[in-house]
């Protein structure tokens, strides 16, 4: 649940003086993060999504050299 009580200019991160353009532009940037947050729970929340985009990540990572 949120917290109702959290300053709306918190939550977007904007100052009191922001304009309607920077405010705009902050909400845009929380909505995208939050659907990058829904996506990423989608796939690791669930064992064979995971597994797969754990076994792609492994492809990507080594044709660029990376090892973990």
């Amino acid at each position: 649940m949120a917290d109702s009580k959290k300053c709306f200019y918190e939550i977007l991160g904007v100052s009191q003086e922001a304009e309607e353009d920077e405010i705009q532009a902050a909400f845009e940037a929380s909505k995208q993060a939050f659907e990058a947050s829904k996506t990423a729970f989608e796939v690791l929340n669930d064992p064979k999504k995971r597994g797969a985009y754990d076994r792609q990540k492994a492809k990507e990572n080594e044709k660029i050299g990376i090892f973990f």
